[in-house]
């Protein structure tokens, strides 16, 4: 998974490009073993091993050569229905960021000058919030995720909240 978002264009990350994403392979959990089982009607027996890892991306360089790693689920067309591409129902106990994450926003909302018209925080997205989401002068939503340290949760939550508040 950390190779695919190193390597991968937008919405990865796309920082190493001198590895050339036709040589990934698929990240296999078990849902999207369960899900190419059905759709493909094939048996992958040893569950989310390496040996089925290279048999799935084997599959999927038959479909698109160029990048087998592939798979949005905001981009799916099953995702309304799919239960892998829904929100995480995980009630936090306090929604409101912590005042280091607010200086956090403050700053950059002063840096980034007039650029934004409106800036909505806490914004609510199923039964989880967006810490922000800003509108630009120009009509760009941009949704925004403030932490001290940027992690790879950071980075997934935004993807999702992306696709849910289109």
């Amino acid at each position: 998974m950390f190779l695919r978002w190193m390597v991968r264009p937008y919405p990865d990350l796309c920082v190493w490009n001198f590895i050339d994403k036709k040589y990934l392979f698929v990240s296999l959990d078990s849902g999207l073993l369960r899900t190419v089982s059905r759709v493909f009607k094939l048996k992958f027996p040893g569950g989310a091993s390496w040996r089925n890892v290279l048999r799935i991306t084997g599959l999927f360089r038959r479909i698109n050569p160029e990048d087998p790693a592939k798979n949005r689920c905001y981009l799916c067309p099953l995702s309304d229905i799919c239960k892998s591409a829904r929100l995480p129902v995980v009630v936090k106990e306090e929604t409101l960021m912590s005042s280091r994450e607010r200086m956090i926003l403050e700053d950059f909302l002063r840096v980034s000058g007039d650029r934004f018209d409106e800036v909505k925080t806490e914004f609510p997205v199923g039964r989880r919030s967006i810490d922000a989401v800003a509108h630009e002068r120009n009509c760009n939503w941009y949704v925004i995720e403030v932490e001290y340290e940027l992690n790879y949760t950071a980075i997934g939550q935004v993807i999702v909240y992306r696709k849910n508040i289109h």
